[in-house]
This record gives C-alpha cells, sequence and structure tokens, in this order.
C-alpha cells in the first residue's frame, strides 16, 4: 500500500519545511495566496512587534545605565532593539527635532527677532514688541501694516543685503577665473558673513553646527570603543563588546540632547538643559561602573582619563565641523 507524502517547501529559500515555520529563514509557510487581510495582520504584528521592544530597549537604556549592554553581551538579545538599529533610529529623531519651529511655545522675549521684510533689497528686522505695536497703530488708524512697518524700523541697508542679492555676489565671485579655488571660498564667505544679517547668522551656523552632530558622533564611535580597549587591554574584551558600550552610550547622548531640544521648544530652561548635560557625565561613569565591574576608585581613573582621551577628539570634530558649517553657510 503506497501512500502520498506531501512535502512543503518555503517560497523564500526552498528549505523544507517540517512545522509551521522555516527552520533556515523563519519565514511561516502558506499554502494559499496571502490576502490583504493576511498583509495589514504581519503590518500589526511588526509594528506592535517593535513598540513592544522599543519601550523594553528605551526606557532601561535612559534610566539604568550599563543594563542593555551587560544583557547583549550575556546573549539576551531578541527582546531588544538591535544596538546599531537603535542609533539610527535615535539619531533620526534627535535630527527630526530641528525641525521644530526655533521660537519656544511659551516664554518667548520681545526682543527676539520674528520676520524680516525687504525694502530696496535690504533685510528689515521687526521684533515680537515691534509687531505688536504696529498692528496696534493699524487697528488704530487703519493704516497699512506694510507701510507702517517701513516708518517704525531702522535697519543699515548698506549692509544687510537680500539673500537674492548675496546669492548674485557669491555666485560672481566663484564665477572669476583670476581667484584660486581657497581664494574663492574665502571672499565668498567673508561676504556673506559681512553683508548678512547676524542674527540670521547666529542662527543658520548654530543650527547647520547641530544638525551635523549626528554625522560626527557616528565617526567617533569607533575611537570611543577604541579608547575602552586601550583602557581595559588586560580584561582580554573584545573590540565589539566595547562597541556596543560604545552605541549603548552614544543613544543616551543623543536622547538627553533630543529632551534638551523639547523643553527648548516648549519652554526653555537653564537649569534644567543644565542638570540634563551633567548627568551625560553621571551616566557615562555609571555604565562603566556596571559593565566592567572594577571598584569604584579604579573606575573614576579609567573614566577621567576616558573624558580627557575623548575630549581631544571632540576638539578636532568639533573643529572640523564649525569648518565645514562656515564653507557650507
Amino acid at each position: 500500500m503506497s501512500h502520498h507524502h506531501s512535502h512543503k517547501i518555503c517560497s523564500n529559500c526552498g528549505t523544507e519545511v517540517q512545522e509551521s515555520f522555516c527552520s533556515k529563514c523563519g519565514q511561516k509557510y502558506l499554502d494559499h495566496k496571502e490576502t490583504l487581510g493576511h498583509l495589514f495582520l504581519h503590518f500589526f504584528e511588526d509594528i506592535t512587534h517593535f513598540d513592544s521592544r522599543f519601550h523594553k530597549s528605551i526606557t532601561p537604556l535612559f534610566f539604568k545605565p550599563g543594563f542593555l549592554t551587560n544583557e547583549y553581551n550575556a546573549g539576551k538579545r531578541t527582546m531588544y532593539l538591535n544596538p546599531v538599529r537603535m542609533y539610527f533610529f535615535v539619531s533620526l529623531i534627535y535630527f527630526l527635532s530641528f525641525l521644530l519651529p526655533q521660537k519656544p511655545l511659551f516664554g518667548g522675549n520681545d526682543n527676539d527677532t520674528i520676520g524680516y521684510s525687504i525694502e530696496n533689497d535690504a533685510l528689515v528686522r521687526i521684533t515680537r514688541k515691534e509687531k505688536r505695536q504696529i498692528e496696534q497703530s493699524e487697528i488704530n488708524s487703519n493704516i497699512n501694516f506694510g507701510s507702517l512697518m517701513k516708518l517704525s524700523i531702522k535697519t543699515d541697508s548698506t549692509k544687510i543685503y537680500s539673500k537674492h542679492r548675496i546669492e548674485d555676489s557669491v555666485a560672481k565671485i566663484y564665477a572669476n577665473p583670476k581667484l584660486s579655488f581657497f581664494k574663492k571660498v574665502s571672499e565668498a564667505q567673508s561676504f556673506k558673513l559681512s553683508h548678512m544679517d547676524k542674527d540670521i547668522v547666529r542662527e543658520e551656523i548654530s543650527h547647520d553646527f547641530t544638525k551635523n552632530i549626528p554625522k560626527m558622533m557616528f565617526v567617533l564611535l569607533p575611537l570611543f570603543a577604541l579608547l575602552l580597549k586601550l583602557l581595559y587591554w588586560r580584561r582580554k574584551i573584545y573590540f565589539i563588546d566595547h562597541a556596543i558600550f560604545s552605541i549603548h552610550f552614544h543613544c543616551f547622548v543623543f536622547l538627553n540632547f533630543l529632551l534638551q531640544n523639547l523643553i527648548d521648544f516648549i519652554y526653555p530652561s537653564y537649569y534644567i538643559n543644565t542638570i540634563l548635560g551633567l548627568g551625560i557625565f553621571v551616566y557615562l561613569f555609571w555604565s562603566m561602573k556596571k559593565v566592567y565591574h572594577q571598584k569604584i576608585g579604579k573606575t573614576f581613573i579609567k573614566y577621567l582619563m576616558l573624558i580627557f582621551s575623548y575630549f581631544i577628539f571632540l576638539l578636532i570634530a568639533f573643529f572640523i565641523n564649525g569648518v565645514i558649517t562656515l564653507i557650507l553657510l
């Protein structure tokens, strides 16, 4: 008597499937065409699974220094976000925080510049207080807002040019065949800085400089891990383990910066941001103590050596970042 044996073949990798899932690639076996309902079900499962791992990873990352690194090194990795994926996710959210309006929701200063108008190809600045005065005068006398602004705002139109005029002048500098490349860059940037409104220059430089920090920190990740490798070279710890520590620490730094950005957006507080900034140093020390399991005195010495060495790399990186920011202004 012959028996017919039906073989289930994984459509993803071609391996014979014994149960419901492929033992090689993990894909679920389906003997029928997937429906639209299945598609949305998989999407919901992926989202909830990510959300679960996100919560289980971010909460201890912020409040339990060294915990995620120890869990990863112990082999407990499925229930937490992959360190590299977490780094890119957190740095992306930090980058997106720069899309928030530059002015806070509450606590704005009356002297803050809130708008600009172009008159005779020059920028005319208007502050929060002046805007209220102009609007009130407009209500009282029915005078056009634009014409009243021309009379009430003073500016040096011989030095501050519109963006269009600056771009035309810079283009002429770069088109000059008598100048070398570095001379063109130097003169173009000098012209921009001398003919743009100082408040705009400061704001753009600060914004672009800070926006480049995630890229800068990504380059510094392996350097941070290398410093840890040198500090703990007698422990015979693999470089990858130091790299995991480095990634988790820098993820915390980005979360810390993100929180500071949110505070600045809602209601700026110098004292709260200062406390958060100092918290980074406390977090680093406690993480080293929890992960490398050495006495407080020995950990503190290595902590100071790490900060001093890394600070030198940071200075170099910040300098390069500043130069690039000025060139691309």
